[in-house]
């Protein structure tokens, strides 16, 4: 802890707000890619087997709240969204 402490006080007002800056920013991006990486497990589940999209409660709630009739449809939207989440992770 006194390296730490010592290091920050080698630092400038300015820098250590830009530090607390950027350590906020890689906590968000870590979120992001979090996100991101569970977002291909449901669209993998239901590639593998459309019939757990009536299975997996959480997978069920959003095929009825968006209003899907059709699997394939469901499919290409996560499909999307899980590419759009990669994208936004990684931009």
């Amino acid at each position: 802890m006194d390296l730490i402490r010592t290091f920050f006080e080698l630092l400038t007002p300015r820098e250590r707000r830009n530090l607390y800056l950027l350590f906020c920013a890689v906590l968000v991006m870590a979120g992001l890619e979090g996100v991101s990486v569970g977002s291909i497990l449901p669209f993998l589940q239901v590639a593998a087997d459309p019939a757990s999209v009536h299975e997996n409660a959480y997978l069920h709630w959003a095929y009825d709240t968006f209003g899907f009739a059709d699997t394939n449809a469901f499919l290409i939207a996560l499909g999307v969204a899980a590419f759009t989440a990669l994208v936004l992770s990684n931009a």
